[in-house]
């Protein structure tokens, strides 16, 4: 099997942070489908050679989205050419490219930034209060013992012979019975870190250390300007055959 190349899950998350933006941009204001399916491929073809990431799993990952995509674009033609309207289908077409543009592009940075290195980046960067950056992070880890929590309390009730409804409006109802002791449980151990970040004198003091540092690479800065380089070409080459367009009155 061929090694593969993990360039991007190392790469420094602001680098990877700026493209994401950048295309979410991109995919905000372009109203036709050519720059969004162009950088779908470029980007699924990019992240398939430099992460560790399949394109099966990419696709995977956001096949809600393009769920939703095909049926947002199929429902918008078929109320027009009902209506009798201009079923207009590059419009159609562009905005629901968009919604696979940006959730795929958002899907392999959640998939190759750990959150730790994101939640730093933001901090140093960005310049985000440890505070909020730290607060983040923490409600963040918690997701995964919420979970095991909740699956506790399923188990407990099966064993004292609680059986679930099926009808959904009984289970929001029931909801409160996970709902109230994950809630007391949460507030302990916040309450717990609390204490422990006080007894550290976390954000005491202007100057701060950190466990992990981050760095950016000669070679993450080089692949990440030529990269937007290449963004911008395309999006520079199809707006002067007017196969972009930046403009809302398009859809109309």
């Amino acid at each position: 099997m061929t090694k593969k190349n993990y360039f991007i899950d190392k790469m420094n998350p602001f680098l990877k942070l700026l493209i994401l933006i950048l295309i979410t941009i991109i995919g905000s204001l372009d109203f036709k489908p050519y720059a969004s399916s162009i950088l779908i491929i470029s980007g699924i073809i990019i992240a398939f050679i430099f992460s560790s990431l399949s394109i099966l799993e990419i696709l995977n990952s956001v096949k809600g989205f393009i769920i939703m995509s095909v049926t947002f674009m199929f429902v918008i033609l078929a109320l027009r050419y009902i209506s009798g309207e201009p079923l207009k289908v590059i419009a159609v077409l562009g905005l629901g490219f968009r919604i696979i543009l940006i959730s795929i592009y958002t899907s392999i940075f959640v998939k190759t930034t750990n959150p730790t290195e994101f939640v730093i980046s933001l901090i140093k960067y960005f310049k985000i209060p440890p505070k909020v950056g730290y607060a983040f992070l923490t409600a963040y880890r918690f997701l995964p013992t919420f979970k095991e929590e909740l699956q506790i309390i399923k188990y407990a009730h099966e064993v004292r012979g609680i059986v679930e409804s099926k009808n959904p409006f009984i289970k929001v109802w029931n909801s409160q019975r996970y709902i109230l002791p994950m809630m007391a449980n949460a507030v302990r151990k916040g309450i717990r870190i609390s204490m422990a970040m006080e007894t550290r004198a976390f954000d005491k003091y202007k100057t701060r250390t950190y466990y992990r540092e981050l760095h950016m690479s000669i070679n993450e800065i080089i692949m990440t300007t030529v990269y937007t380089l290449y963004i911008i070409s395309v999006v520079v080459i199809l707006y002067l055959n007017n196969l972009v367009a930046f403009a809302v009155k398009y859809v109309q």
